[in-house]
This record gives C-alpha cells, sequence and structure tokens, in this order.
C-alpha cells in the first residue's frame, strides 16, 4: 500500500542521510541531480527514501549518464528561444568603442528604446583580427535574465555579425511585483534549503528581471559555493521561489612572481596508448590497475623542460605565468616541489599528474600565443590536479579569483591524460573569450566539442595514433566509453538534451577540415570563432561564426572546406550547401592544395589523374593579374611562390582554355 506523502521526511533530510550513506556517499553527481528534479518527478511512489533510492539505483545503472566526464544539470535551466546568427554590415561612424557600437545597435533595434529597454556593456574583448561587444539587457535599469546581444566589429569599423538574444514584447512590458524579500533572507534560504552553513558560503548576488509568460518576475541571481563546485540559483524576489538551479562548472563531461627558471619532468605525451601504440587492456600492461606502476607504462614517460617555474623559499613551485597549481579541492593532496628542479615521478606518485598538468597547460597557451592569440587567459589558471573529492570526473568552475579546473582520481587518475587536461583547459579558454556565454543545450555541446577539438588536435599534433579517441588512456576502458573524434552522428543527434552528443559532431566537423588545411590554419580559425561565440547559440549558428573567422583570418580561402564538413553533418543545410563544384565533364578529379597558408612553395596533388588530359594552374592576384602559370604533373606538382608578396590569392586550374576549378590561399613571411 502506498504511503501518504504526509508522513515522508523533507527532500533535503532525506538526501543529507543519503549523502553518509556508506554505499553512497560517493555518488554526488547523481545527488545533485535528485536535489533539483522537479518534486512533481520525485514523489511517484513509495517513502522519500524509497524512491529516491530507487531513482539512484535506476541512474547509476545507466551509467553512460554520468560516467560521460561532463555531467551538468539543465533539469531546471532556463531556456530561451534561440535567434539565429545575423549577418549585417553596419558602419559605425566613430572608432570602435563600447558606446558607439551600442549606439549603432539602438539605431538598427529601434523597437528597445521604444519599450523602454537599455544596453548594458557586460564585456568586451578584442581578438587579433576584431572587437567583440556584449550588452546586457536591461529594465528599469536591471538585467533581463539570459538576454543579450553581442556584436562582433571588424578593425575598420564595421559591425559584421550580431549573436542576438534580446526579449521582445507585443505588448507593453508587465512586471510581476517588486522586491519583497530581502538580500540577506535570500542568501539564509539558499542556506537552509541546501544546508550549507552561512560562514562558508560564498556568494555573488544580482538582482535582475526574469521573463515568464510574457511578463518579468523580480528576482535574485545567486552565485554560490556548494561542495567542490559553483552554482547560480535564480530566485522569486517575491516568496524566494526557485526559478532556475543549475550547476556552472564545465565537466570534461593570484600570481606568484615568476623568473626564467627552468625545471624538468616526466610525462607522458599525450598519454601512453598513443606513444606505445597499444590499445588498452591489450595485454595486462596497458590497463590502469589502481594507478600501479609497471616497466612499460614507466618506459612511455619522457623527460620534458618545466619553464618559468616559481623558486621561493628554497623550493621550485609548479606555478608560472600561464598555470598556477594549487589544492584547493578535497582530498588533500600537497602539490609537489623540488630543491632542485627536477620533478620526476612515475604515475603512483601523486607528483605525476601535478607535472603533466604544469607542462601540458603552459605548451598549448605558449602555443596559441605562437598563433597571434595573446589575450585567451594568458594570465595563471589554478589547477588542483587531485580534486572532485577523487571520483571519476574533472571540471573547470568560473568562480572568481577562484576560477580554476580540477581533476578526478576515479579509474584512471584524470591528470594522466592530455586529453583530459586539454578539454577542461578549453573550457577556460572558451569562457575567457565569452565569459558566461555557456547556457542553453546547444550552446553547451558546442563548448564541449571546442574542448573535445582543443585536445585532439593538440595530441594529433603530437602523434596521429589512436587521435580519433578522445579521452585515449582515460576513457575506451571499463570506467567509461570515452567520445569519438569522427563520429557517424548527424545534426540534430537522436539524444537533444545530450550536450556532449553536440560536442561529438562539433569535434567531428572541425577534424575533417583539419585535415585539409593543417593544424595551425584551423587552430587559428577555432580560436578567433571563440570570441563571437554567445549564449543559448545553435550548432548551425556557430558553424557561421566559424566560416567568418576564416574570412576575416584568410579572406574566405576554407569557406568551401567549412561549408562541406558542415554541411556533411546536417549542421548547414540549404543555400549554404551549394559549394562550387568542378565540372563534371572536365571529370577533374579530387585535387589537394598545400601548405596553406604557404611561405616559400605551393604543392597541387591530384589523386589518379590518368589519361591524356593535360591540366595548366594559374596564381592570380585580387586584382585578377595572373602572376605565375604552368603545365600540372598528374600527381604532385610543387610551385616555388617566393616572389609573391603576403597576402591573399588564387589558384585556377585549367583544361585547356575550360576554367576548371578554383581555391584560394594566402602567403605568409
Amino acid at each position: 500500500m502506498e504511503r501518504p506523502s504526509e508522513v515522508d521526511p523533507p527532500i533535503d533530510q532525506t538526501l543529507q542521510h543519503i549523502s553518509t550513506h556508506p554505499n553512497l556517499k560517493n555518488s554526488l553527481p547523481v545527488l545533485n541531480c535528485i536535489l533539483i528534479l522537479p518534486s512533481s518527478y520525485i514523489r511517484t511512489k513509495g517513502t522519500t527514501m524509497e524512491r529516491l533510492l530507487a531513482l539512484m539505483t535506476s541512474l547509476l545503472l545507466v551509467g553512460s549518464t554520468f560516467a560521460q566526464k561532463g555531467f551538468t544539470e539543465t533539469s531546471l535551466a532556463y531556456q530561451s528561444s534561440p535567434k539565429t546568427y545575423q549577418k549585417v554590415s553596419i558602419p559605425i561612424d566613430t572608432s570602435p568603442t563600447a558606446h558607439s557600437v551600442k549606439v549603432a545597435i539602438l539605431e538598427r533595434i529601434g523597437w528597445l528604446e521604444g519599450k523602454g529597454f537599455d544596453l548594458v556593456l557586460n564585456y568586451e574583448r578584442e581578438s587579433p583580427h576584431s572587437f567583440h561587444f556584449t550588452y546586457d539587457q536591461s529594465w528599469k535599469g536591471l538585467p533581463v535574465y539570459h538576454h543579450n546581444i553581442k556584436a562582433n566589429v571588424s578593425r575598420n569599423g564595421i559591425i559584421y555579425s550580431f549573436l542576438n538574444n534580446l526579449l521582445d514584447f507585443d505588448d507593453q512590458v508587465e512586471v510581476l511585483g517588486g522586491f519583497t524579500a530581502s538580500e540577506t533572507e535570500a542568501i539564509s534560504h539558499l542556506s537552509g534549503q541546501y544546508l550549507i552553513p552561512l560562514s562558508t558560503m560564498e556568494t555573488e548576488l544580482i538582482r535582475c528581471y526574469f521573463p515568464r509568460d510574457g511578463a518579468l518576475i523580480p528576482a535574485y541571481q545567486i552565485r554560490y559555493s556548494y561542495g567542490e563546485s559553483w552554482w547560480e540559483s535564480i530566485l522569486d524576489a517575491r516568496q524566494l521561489n526557485t526559478l532556475v538551479r543549475r550547476d556552472l562548472a564545465s565537466y570534461r563531461q593570484q600570481f606568484l612572481s615568476t623568473g626564467d627558471t627552468i625545471g624538468t619532468g616526466l610525462v607522458f605525451n599525450p598519454d601512453p596508448l598513443t606513444t606505445s601504440g597499444f590499445v588498452y587492456g591489450s595485454t595486462s600492461d596497458w590497463i590502469d590497475n589502481n594507478d600501479a606502476d609497471n616497466s612499460a607504462l614507466n618506459n612511455q614517460r619522457i623527460q620534458v623542460n618545466l619553464r618559468d617555474i616559481c623558486y621561493t623559499g628554497g623550493q621550485f613551485h609548479l606555478k608560472g605565468p600561464h598555470v598556477d597549481l594549487q589544492d584547493v579541492e578535497n582530498p588533500t593532496s600537497p602539490i609537489a616541489t623540488s630543491p632542485d628542479g627536477v620533478f620526476n615521478y612515475t604515475r603512483s606518485q601523486q607528483g605525476f599528474e601535478d607535472v603533466m598538468c604544469y607542462y601540458h597547460i603552459d605548451t598549448f597557451q605558449r602555443y596559441i600565443q605562437s598563433l597571434g592569440y595573446t589575450n585567451l587567459y594568458n594570465s595563471p589558471l589554478i589547477c588542483d590536479p587531485h580534486g572532485l573529492n577523487g571520483s571519476d570526473q574533472s571540471h573547470f568552475v568560473p568562480q572568481g579569483s577562484s576560477t580554476r579546473i580540477a581533476f578526478g582520481e576515479g579509474c584512471v587518475d584524470d591528470a594522466e591524460d592530455a586529453d583530459v587536461i586539454l578539454h577542461e583547459y578549453g573550457h577556460a579558454l572558451s569562457w575567457s573569450a565569452a565569459p558566461n556565454s555557456n547556457s542553453g543545450t546547444e550552446r553547451q555541446g558546442i563548448d564541449e566539442g571546442i574542448g573535445d577539438y582543443l585536445s585532439t588536435s593538440y595530441s594529433k599534433g603530437i602523434s596521429p595514433t589512436f587521435w580519433e579517441k578522445m579521452f585515449t588512456w582515460d576513457g575506451h576502458n571499463e570506467c567509461w566509453a570515452g567520445r569519438s573524434a569522427s563520429t557517424s552522428m548527424t545534426y540534430p543527434p537522436t539524444s537533444s538534451f545530450n550536450i556532449y552528443d553536440y560536442g561529438e559532431i562539433w569535434n567531428t566537423c572541425l577534424m575533417e577540415v583539419y585535415d585539409n588545411i593543417g593544424r595551425d590554419a584551423n587552430d587559428r580559425v577555432v580560436l578567433q570563432s571563440l570570441y563571437g561565440n554567445n549564449l543559448n547559440m545553435t550548432l548551425s549558428d556557430a558553424a557561421r561564426v566559424v566560416i567568418e573567422a576564416d574570412s576575416i583570418i584568410f579572406g574566405g580561402i576554407h569557406k568551401a572546406q567549412y561549408q562541406i564538413a558542415f554541411c556533411n553533418r546536417g549542421v548547414l543545410s540549404g543555400s549554404e550547401c551549394i559549394v562550387a563544384r568542378v565540372d563534371p565533364d572536365l571529370n577533374l578529379p579530387q585535387w589537394d592544395l598545400f601548405p596553406n597558408p604557404a611561405h616559400s612553395q605551393l604543392s597541387i596533388r591530384f589523386t589518379a589523374l590518368t589519361g591524356p588530359q593535360q591540366l595548366q594552374y594559374s596564381i592570380v592576384n585580387s586584382m585578377g593579374q595572373v602572376l605565375q602559370a604552368g603545365d600540372l604533373a598528374h600527381n604532385t606538382t610543387v610551385i616555388g611562390i617566393e616572389n609573391l608578396c603576403p597576402g591573399f590569392y588564387s589558384v585556377n586550374i585549367m583544361a585547356g582554355s575550360q576554367s576548371a576549378d578554383s581555391r584560394k590561399f594566402s602567403v605568409i613571411r
């Protein structure tokens, strides 16, 4: 017989009991999920304890739901209707500033001021090629929750695109009441609701308006520490009921002065399976085995330089210009130090993951700076190699001065795999370029795909072995399935709520272009696109931003490659998938143009060109002048371009007097 719900203990009290249960206390992601499930979902059958235990059992049996190295709760997250990317061409009368761009937007979107709204600058960013301004939509001086507009502006003062999340009303704006409850009451309410002692609760509070059913509700947007993570709750400022609650951390699924000190250490680069060529579990040597050492795994370590580490108090510390290792989260595990600058550890020792984090983050940051991106988190990022209470999970937490990445230790220690390290660092880079924009299911999926892509690009740049296995060492084993950088999924994925499916599709598209134009060019385009991202984007919006980034950097010479990749996966469709093709009557086979950008030589390579057909090439500048021409071999033709000035050019392929195909390329020095 079903017991009446009136005799059930409060949900929070039950969860507190479960959190101390010896068999369940390590299931924190599941507890967090249950904690914010709507009560109508939980209250189905049996006592509260019975229902929660049954729910936990079913969730744990699903396995992959929380073993994706990337669980974030979105069941109550506010999802506004996504607006499409908007291509525009709006000149700014003066130099691009926050004020001049705002004036141009208000002139373009006249209804904003007409209905009493304003735009308040949230942040501005300067990328190597553009300026990016993001404005919150406000009402009576307070922001409207999750409604904004981003304007991307060229250096010559042209707004070339919007990411538009502005909220319009059919009629006059209706506000439902005022801020009846105080800010102190709101914070105390959260403290009591989630059993967080006020003395340990770090909070940030913003007054805002929350849109619902064609009206605005006065609300408190509160960000606060909860366990090892950083959460956001939106409380109705009248009765303090919860409108939204979400985990702000992104899951894989201030600075001490530096000198010119260089230490050394041993690392996997990027992981022991990639460098050995062995598959996980192929023999007993290539398994985690509870973090045990063996000679096969030890032999995959290489010695590397640890650049610009700090020396103070007679010890070398793993703190530098780009990463600051700290023991922030549980479990307690002091960061390794060294009296002589030598950090040589095996994987069974805690110091090994410390060195992995420092080396790979520092190396990647120096690489992206070499591409011209000098302000993408160009400051020390806090990193805890042993966090998340030791669970098999990792995350990026955008928590003010405590903004950090942290890595768990379940199964394969997460920080033993450079894929995991770079994935979380990718979240930090994305957040640096477009702060507080990682909201909305597809937008979160894009961010997962960005982290996956940067990891895949980094690892493949070291070795192509197993490049398509995302989380090569950490995943694809008995602990969890990992992800793919070469998925067969198309857009939209079957599981429309799964941000990781969106991420796999996004990474796969980018990696298809990577193989055509090379790592450096593709990385530059992807890094540039981060500045154009905004909340509630779709994958289609993001694809247009990527094509736009290629246009800004390379004059659009790779547009066809991006279009083909995005169209093959269904991310783009319709007229955006009309890509110039070779005349079928010419029977011209597939051809490659590389490297692109080029320096002193350019190669044209055909696939299986046979028969008497003779082809020619010409190199044409932007004015249509032919600068070089010649015959093409049936395999590969190498063309010297030392006399070409840096800039953009086209290669035309001709069969006799008939033009067959054309592609753009750039010359750099």
